[in-house]
């Protein structure tokens, strides 16, 4: 069935039958998007879709399933990533602010990742902005955090 008012404008289906089929849970989390082109995490889909039309709660349901997915790969991650930047307005930063702290969490498997240095050269979302303020918003807490444990055991030195 088509679903209207995505910034696509085209139709989600199910895996076509003729398309290898992954195993297991990445099958199922993922699904063909004609406008993507390709494949993207089925719950990025259904919280667009949600907030489209205005359904709270189905948004909320969709944004606890996002982390719930293993061995999703590195392209499938930021094509999702995209789609949810295309279809969120920027001041729901919830869908968002996932994908940031996934990218973080995850920060070795992408620095490896040729798509993910693809991506970034070709740039032009505001996603790389915010994952570069996400970023240094988190190698600063991670220097608190040195210094604040440097501060203790100083002061349990002097002491």
């Amino acid at each position: 069935e088509d679903v209207e008012g995505l910034k696509t404008s085209t139709s989600l289906a199910s895996r076509p039958s003729n398309e290898k089929q992954t195993s297991g849970l990445t099958e199922l989390a993922t699904i063909y998007h004609h406008g993507v082109g390709d494949y993207i995490l089925r719950d990025t889909a259904v919280y667009c879709t949600a907030l489209r039309f205005g359904l709270p709660e189905l948004q909320r349901l969709s944004l606890r399933k996002q982390g719930l997915q293993t061995g999703i790969d590195v392209a499938t991650i930021l094509r999702s990533a995209r789609f949810a930047y295309d279809n969120t307005p920027p001041s729901d930063s919830r869908l968002r602010a996932h994908y940031l702290a996934l990218i973080i969490r995850s920060r070795k498997t992408f620095k490896r990742s040729g798509t993910m240095q693809m991506e970034m050269e070709t740039g032009g979302t505001q996603m790389f902005f915010d994952l570069f303020v996400a970023m240094c918003n988190h190698v600063d807490d991670v220097m608190e955090m040195g210094s604040t444990s440097r501060v203790r055991t100083l002061t349990a030195t002097i002491e």
